[in-house]
């Protein structure tokens, strides 16, 4: 209250102080108080209420809007709580105070975009839809960051559904082992069968080549490289001299004999036919039913010497001629 406002205050508690008194003393007197004098405007009345307001926990600071946009500006801050901390009395209104806290800036890498079958989200998203091991993550950097109503990052990254495991089933045939029982198991009854090898074939290394005789393409003979030359040209034969000669082939899967003891390592014969016994295979001798290992062909026409007429010869072409080779 201003001055001018306490002196009638003053003098109206005193004339009912007095009227209180003067009353006790005549026992029965009464006395009446104009109500005018008695009510007291409401400018003279203050009334406050005590809450408890919430303690703003570290970082979190009381006050009022304005003073935190001041402070961190419009987009800096954070409320920590809707319940108001304080209130400022003014002349105009009562304003609240609420705990506010600065925005958190960190440097943050800038975000990858998601390549299929990869999608941007974020991981309690991903084990809603694939569950807590059906999915991968596709790359360490976030795709997408955004910020909660609370003010805290939300980073999201790229996941995928883990693909089905892929199983191959390979046959596998094992060389030189030795069983003597091979257990099968299925799932309620077990299996025994008895599997009998001859070991007289599986382990024998005839020509000591390091490669048993069972899968060596010349047992006989040491050919440790397996080399089998014939896998292209097959089932070539030597044309007569009124076919023109010369030895015609055909493209055909080898024999699977190897050079070392191939009676026609550069062409095709299983059969291994030598008619003439000269060491050479018919499908490679230029004179099948006659003995001419050295092969002669004076003319190379395709046919050897050995069994070609001289009088059919090209004669431009005999540069030398023997019965014997």
């Amino acid at each position: 209250m201003n001055p001018y406002q306490k002196t009638p205050f003053l003098i109206l508690l005193a004339g009912i102080a007095a009227l209180t008194i003067l009353s006790s003393a005549a026992g029965a007197a009464s006395v009446a108080v104009n109500p005018q004098l008695s009510s007291v405007p409401v400018d003279y009345i203050l009334v406050t209420t005590t809450n408890l307001a919430p303690v703003c926990q570290a970082p979190c600071e009381c006050m009022a809007v304005g003073s935190a946009e001041k402070k961190w500006g419009s987009n800096g801050y954070v409320q920590c709580s809707e319940t108001p901390c304080g209130r400022a009395p003014t002349t105009t209104a009562v304003i609240p105070y609420y705990c506010f806290q600065p925005v958190t800036t960190t440097t943050t890498p800038a975000p990858v975009a998601c390549k299929a079958p990869c999608e941007c989200m974020e991981q309690a998203a991903a084990v809603k839809n694939w569950g807590a091991n059906g999915f991968s993550m596709c790359s360490e950097r976030a795709c997408e960051y955004s910020q909660a109503v609370t003010g805290a990052l939300v980073t999201k990254y790229c996941f995928q559904p883990s693909a089905a495991p892929v199983v191959i089933t390979t046959t596998a045939v094992p060389l030189h082992v030795i069983t003597t029982n091979l257990s099968i198991v299925a799932p309620v009854t077990l299996h025994v069968v008895p599997v009998h090898i001859n070991q007289s074939i599986t382990l024998v290394d005839s020509d000591n080549d390091g490669v048993m005789d069972i899968t060596d393409n010349c047992p006989s003979v040491a050919n440790p490289d397996q080399k089998d030359s014939d896998a292209i040209k097959s089932s070539c034969k030597v044309l007569p001299v009124s076919m023109g000669g010369g030895v015609v082939c055909e493209i055909t899967p080898t024999d699977n004999i190897g050079d070392a003891c191939d009676t026609c390592p550069l062409v095709a014969n299983a059969d291994q036919t030598n008619s003439d016994g000269d060491g050479l295979g018919n499908a490679c001798d230029n004179c099948p039913y006659s003995t001419n290992p050295g092969q002669a062909d004076s003319d190379s026409n395709g046919v050897g010497d050995a069994c070609q007429n001289p009088c059919t010869m090209n004669v431009n072409n005999v540069a030398s001629f023997s019965w014997t080779t």
